[in-house]
């Protein structure tokens, strides 16, 4: 996994960010450590990590706290993350099967991040700001897969 942003600056929302102590599911406090230790969030009354959905925090920290999971904890820890994201972050409201989703990946990547203040994203003028790499679908005639 790559850890390091495309260009500075860029933030992603508290919704996303939550996904870290979501897919660490019991341990939430070593989740929340490496939160705080990146200084996303504050440290809440139990000690675990307040996000807050609606906050913008630092993507190059972020993806700290994943490099620091990965080499710690582990890869298995990563991909239970990733599998969390979906729970946790905004997707757009015309996704309504496993097309549409995939298909959406790219636009709900940008939806959960901002670059110099403004979203990434802007569904009602469809435009999208470059920094940050893009998701791609592509499916495959005759089979049900996608590539």
């Amino acid at each position: 996994m790559e850890y390091e942003a495309f260009e500075k600056g860029i933030e992603v929302n508290g919704q996303t960010v939550w996904a870290i102590v979501d897919g660490f599911k019991a341990f939430t406090l070593l989740a929340s450590q490496y939160l705080l230790e990146e200084k996303i969030g504050e440290r809440g009354e139990t000690g675990v990590a307040v996000v807050r959905p609606d906050g913008w925090y630092s993507q190059e920290a972020w993806l700290r706290v994943f490099k620091k999971i990965g080499t710690s904890v582990g890869d298995s820890v990563l991909f239970q993350i990733g599998a969390s994201i979906p729970r946790n972050a905004k997707f757009p409201p015309w996704v309504t099967d496993v097309h549409s989703a995939i298909k959406s990946i790219d636009i709900a990547y940008h939806m959960n991040h901002r670059k110099g203040g403004e979203d990434m994203f802007d569904p009602t003028a469809g435009k999208m700001l470059e920094g940050i790499g893009h998701y791609g679908y592509e499916g495959v005639a005759g089979k049900n897969k996608i590539v």
